[in-house]
């Protein structure tokens, strides 16, 4: 084993390899083998890089970590390396758009794994992880980062991306979160080094369609729309019970206050301390006899846990929520229906920082779309 020069890009490894080991070699023991390595640093790193003893374990070789720096401070010394011919360890990393930067020291991947291996990446990844016909990357993990951009991606262009955030993925970090979607934006920074950012927030079980910004610019246009009401949001869910109104308005003060299960809202007095209007509209889609309703819900204002509070207010607490949703001995949770929230971002429809407007519907998470065929419903009258 020669030269292998590696890179953490996007969710991704960047390798270049000079060796002679064909795919049926691969995965192959090295015993005795040191490999000299240089990481990119970050937190968001630290879950891969502690797979590198299993790795050891597994082929027998010892992994030497000689630096890990940011991502400029890493192109800087991996730079001065190749200009100063001075490649002497064996693992590099760092975030995919500095890759074209570094060329002539990549060794093709497709001749170094099996087929099988690679044709188990989602396409997309690997389309993005060649480079002059070369594969030189291939993602750290299915459902890291790559599997979020490119399995869960609805719409993107030069200046905005828009996600199908999974239900239990936080969307920021904070105090028992470990991966979130901001943390994973570190990996996506553009060539100039702006990391996409985000511009409105859902709760950490809510399904759905989530707006990000990959230029400071269009950050500030589309948190302009937000907070100027120009953007209209369409949520599901499946409550408890059947509204008595099958169309309705629901306008209350709310309040955040602390309990031992963590913050929580609830319903304020007008001119309460620290209290925030908040409205909400509803209309019944569908209903299951007495027992369920499909509720379309559309937020005017944008108070924490809104739709939520408002659906318990009026008496139909989402099913699933584990805020909400108090115990009633008079009434069966459903079977072949899972305890998880039921709230999804269905649709946004946004103006677009270069004009027009960007209009995107996600499509129901799998435990909702159980739920859905279980109690027969239509999801075109949803879309009507």
């Amino acid at each position: 084993m020669s030269r292998l020069l590696a890179g953490v890009a996007a969710g991704a490894v960047m390798c270049a390899w000079a060796g002679s080991a064909a795919a049926a070699d691969l995965p192959g023991k090295f015993e005795g083998v040191t490999v000299d390595a240089k990481l990119i640093g970050g937190q968001q790193y630290e879950a891969l890089y502690a797979r590198i003893a299993e790795w050891e374990q597994a082929t027998g070789a010892k992994v030497n970590v000689l630096s890990k720096k940011n991502h400029f401070e890493l192109d800087k010394e991996i730079k001065s390396d190749i200009a100063t011919g001075n490649i002497t360890w064996c693992v590099g990393s760092n975030h995919s758009s500095f890759a074209p930067q570094y060329p002539d020291i990549y060794a093709d991947l497709a001749a170094l794994l099996p087929k099988e291996e690679i044709d188990a990446f989602v396409p997309a990844n690997i389309a993005a992880s060649t480079l002059d016909g070369k594969l030189v990357m291939l993602p750290r993990a299915q459902f890291d980062v790559s599997a979020l951009y490119y399995q869960k991606i609805l719409y993107e262009d030069p200046k905005v991306f828009v996600l199908d955030k999974p239900s239990g993925l936080a969307v920021q970090g904070g105090s028992g979160v470990t991966r979130s979607v901001d943390s994973m934006l570190e990996a996506l920074r553009n060539a100039k080094g702006e990391k996409p950012r985000l511009v409105h927030r859902l709760d950490r079980d809510t399904s759905g369609v989530l707006v990000i910004a990959r230029t400071r610019l269009a950050a500030m246009k589309l948190a302009e729309a937000f907070r100027g009401r120009d953007a209209k949001k369409t949520y599901w869910a499946l409550v408890k019970g059947v509204p008595k109104k099958r169309e309705d308005k629901i306008s209350t003060w709310l309040v955040k206050e602390q309990t031992p299960d963590g913050d929580r809202m609830r319903v304020a007095r007008h001119g309460e301390p620290g209290a925030d209007h908040a409205v909400t509209h509803y209309r019944v889609v569908e209903q299951a006899g007495q027992a369920l309703s499909w509720l379309e819900m559309e937020p005017y204002t944008g108070r924490t846990h809104q739709l939520r509070v408002h659906a318990a207010h009026i008496g139909h607490p989402m099913i699933g929520d584990p805020k909400y949703f108090e115990a009633d001995q008079n009434w069966e949770f459903p079977g072949g229906i899972q305890n998880r929230l039921h709230l999804h971002a269905r649709r946004i429809v946004i103006p677009h920082p270069d004009g027009g407007r960007i209009d995107v519907t996600a499509p129901l998470p799998p435990h909702m779309r159980q739920s859905w065929n279980l109690l027969g419903f239509d999801e075109a009258l949803g879309d009507g």
